[in-house]
């Protein structure tokens, strides 16, 4: 998906890999497939994504997580930086060389940081693991 988006109604993916941004990626998401997350440069999510697919972060740009995301599936931050300010209870996050993971919120599940990765805990608050 590319492009601004002014949807902001519910969506289900349950097969298949959805690509998009911040931009073009609104409202409540049940993920029960692959969602990537290519921010380019930096967005917000404000919405809240649950399901139990994989939620992938790609792109150079920050991916802020304001919502109270009950996903349960696998996160991958490939490259940028995810920062979580609301929560975030996927099974496991894996940030790669390079990515960066951070914020001021909580995660749910364990996280494995892969050498040349950074932890960046947010100004006010600390991410809680």
């Amino acid at each position: 998906l590319t492009g601004a988006n002014t949807y902001s109604g519910g969506t289900t993916l349950n097969g298949g890999t959805t690509t998009g941004n911040t931009n073009s990626l609104q409202g409540a998401i049940a993920n029960n497939a692959a969602l990537t997350f290519e921010q380019g440069t930096d967005g917000t999510y404000t919405g809240n994504l649950t399901g139990a697919g994989v939620l992938n972060k790609t792109g150079t740009g920050a991916l802020l997580l304001t919502g109270n995301n009950t996903l349960t599936g696998n996160t991958n931050v490939n490259a940028g930086s995810l920062l979580v300010n609301g929560t975030l209870n996927s099974a496991a996050v894996q940030v790669a060389s390079g990515a960066t993971l951070g914020g001021s919120g909580s995660l749910g599940g364990a996280v494995t940081m892969a050498d040349g990765s950074t932890l960046k805990a947010g100004a006010a608050t600390p991410l809680s693991v």
